[in-house]
């Protein structure tokens, strides 16, 4: 099964959704991550671009190498309808209405309701992925 984890970005939420899919699902699976915005703060494209030239980013790092996952050299990658047609699942980490019409009227893509980063701070990157942990148990579960 392809799983595409989709959030704003592809900084936070999607990159921890997919990491803790891939260290706790059994094998057989493939994941991606994208964002529907994946720019810098001048609205340049980071399409490509690994995850350690975020500046933001810091704070991911510890948090999800606390849990022995270390996704420094990811790439963040702006979603397509590519991307989408060619996933079994799609889960959105954004609310339904700013996703693209090609994701949103997907039958595919499932909403989870998690709130992005509003702080960044080590402490409010741990409380996201504490929301996340237990919906990807649950999804891991239902496969």
């Amino acid at each position: 099964m392809k799983i595409l984890f989709v959030c704003r970005a592809n900084v936070t939420r999607s990159q921890m959704a997919a990491a803790l899919f891939n260290k706790n699902a059994q094998g057989g699976h493939t994941t991606v991550s994208a964002g529907t915005f994946v720019t810098d703060e001048n609205g340049n494209s980071m399409d490509g671009h690994m995850l350690k030239e975020t500046p933001a980013s810091t704070y991911i790092f510890t948090c999800m190498e606390e849990e022995g996952i270390n996704i420094q050299e990811n790439t963040r990658q702006q979603v397509t309808p590519e991307l989408v047609a060619n996933a079994d699942t799609v889960i959105a980490l954004v609310p339904q209405e700013t996703c693209p019409d090609f994701m949103r009227n997907s039958p595919k893509t499932v909403y989870w309701n998690v709130e992005d980063v509003t702080n960044v701070s080590l402490e409010e990157f741990k409380k996201v992925r504490e929301r996340i942990r237990p919906l990807v148990a649950q999804f891991i579960e239902s496969l």
